[in-house]
């Protein structure tokens, strides 16, 4: 660990995320534990399987498509060997919005105020269903600025799909468009693997070097939320009030853009 004398008081925080604050600011990256506990991981799931059972999925090749639209909007991606991701999950059940909500009043809220102010935003909310033998994501790093949180909804170890991590990489060039061959298993004997029980959650810097691993012979599923600060948040992605009329004051303080 190493010291930060920027570090605000050890009982501002939950015992949870005090330790976690020393590893992000040496490694880019951390782990804070039990961030959900069973309901709200239930929650989650639940509604993931109900939109798969009500909704159409889009091939990944719509992906790109949907990317560059700029109105905020449920979608699920699925096919080519690749995982199903239902992006833009804020907003598809009452439930799994209230879980958000408390995620962001809860320890990570306290992390991500003191990381990127008070005023934080919400860049992207999906759930991702890595089913046995998907495959990978390559290396490469997100919107400067941008921290990434990958909070398990299933025991994860290792060798599963999951992200990875190399500590200290927010330090070097950045490689948001990467090259293919720069697969997460060439550099696992260096990253910091997102592992452990349900609920758990790592956190990284969007610009410390990422990917995910292929899939294992076991499933993996993770909600997935992206934060920037407000001045930092892309100017493409425009969310207005109108948008998310049945959402929290707080969701939609960290939602709106206009």
């Amino acid at each position: 660990m190493v010291e930060d004398k920027k570090l605000m008081p050890r009982r501002s925080f939950d015992r949870r995320v005090f330790p976690s604050i020393e590893y992000f600011a040496q490694d880019g990256c951390c782990r804070i534990p039990s961030l959900l506990d069973s309901s709200q991981i239930h929650v989650v799931n639940s509604a993931f399987d109900q939109y798969l059972a009500s909704e159409s999925h889009a091939d990944w090749s719509r992906y790109r498509e949907f990317a560059e639209q700029s109105n905020w909007g449920a979608r699920c991606f699925s096919g080519d060997s690749r995982a199903t991701t239902l992006y833009d999950c804020i907003g598809v059940s009452a439930e799994l919005d209230a879980t958000i909500e408390a995620i962001l009043v809860g320890p990570l809220g306290d992390f991500l105020n003191r990381e990127l102010g008070k005023k934080f935003k919400i860049w992207f909310a999906q759930v991702r269903n890595a089913a046995p033998g998907s495959a990978s994501l390559r290396m490469h790093c997100d919107l400067p600025g941008e921290i990434g949180v990958n909070i398990l909804l299933a025991d994860t170890g290792r060798n599963a799909s999951t992200t990875v991590a190399i500590p200290g990489s927010q330090r070097w060039p950045p490689v948001v468009n990467t090259l293919r061959f720069l697969k997460p298993s060439l550099f696992g004997w260096c990253c910091r693997y997102a592992e452990g029980i349900a609920g758990d959650a790592f956190v990284f810097k969007g610009s410390c070097w990422h990917g995910r691993r292929r899939g294992g012979s076991v499933a993996t599923r993770s909600l997935i939320l992206s934060f920037t600060s407000e001045s930092d948040h892309p100017k493409e992605r425009i969310v207005s009030r109108k948008d998310t009329p049945r959402l929290s004051e707080r969701l939609k303080q960290a939602m709106v853009t206009e």
